[in-house]
């Protein structure tokens, strides 16, 4: 009876120390895979929302670059008409199936938006893709403005007949509404959150 108690406790707590070193490694290595496999997921679904937010960008500037050539759009601005200019930034924006449309002047002032239609008069100059398009050029850009808290913009110059600039179209999707967000989170299986100043 003793030699038996004597092998049964040591095997018994072998045994117990066996199965909680296989229990404590088992759960490390699920861990480890768990972390790999959230990993793997957070990448995708970065990979779809940079995917995403570089389309956003391309047809932002591709629509920019199309309606800065718009003939009524330039007759609105040679002839200062603010009323005209504003119905054709509307015409513009449900043409290219974008949020909003801003026409600015020469000095960056805003003579129509279509996203805050009362609000006008304001310079928004210091936008890096209306700096840009002032200066000639087209380019995308994802910005923080003072009607658009986050969203993808696009400007392009509108020129004369002579090859002047007389102001700018501006453009783009806006990534602070919710359907943004809810698009993506189906697309990835992901809950996406975009913070500004960030």
């Amino acid at each position: 009876m003793r030699i038996r108690r004597r092998i049964f406790i040591p095997m018994v707590t072998l045994t117990i120390v066996c199965c909680f070193a296989v229990l404590f490694a088992t759960i490390l290595l699920f861990n480890r895979e768990l972390d790999s496999a959230v990993q793997d997921k957070v990448e995708v679904a970065l990979n779809v929302v940079t995917h995403e937010l570089d389309e956003m960008l391309a047809k932002s500037l591709l629509a920019a670059l199309a309606m800065s050539s718009n003939q009524d759009l330039a007759d609105a601005l040679l002839a200062n008409d603010h009323e005209n200019a504003a119905r054709t930034a509307l015409a513009l924006q449900i043409i290219s199936g974008l949020d909003y449309c801003i026409i600015v002047d020469t000095n960056g002032i805003v003579i129509a938006r279509t996203n805050d239609p009362g609000n006008t008069g304001d310079n928004i100059s210091h936008l890096p893709h209306v700096k840009s398009a002032l200066s000639g050029n087209a380019e995308a850009h994802i910005i923080q403005g003072p009607t658009i808290r986050l969203g993808t913009s696009a400007g392009a110059p509108v020129y004369n007949e002579h090859g002047e600039i007389i102001g700018a179209v501006t453009l783009g999707f806006m990534l602070n509404k919710q359907d943004f967000a809810y698009r993506l989170r189906d697309l990835t299986g992901c809950e996406i959150s975009l913070f500004s100043d960030n």
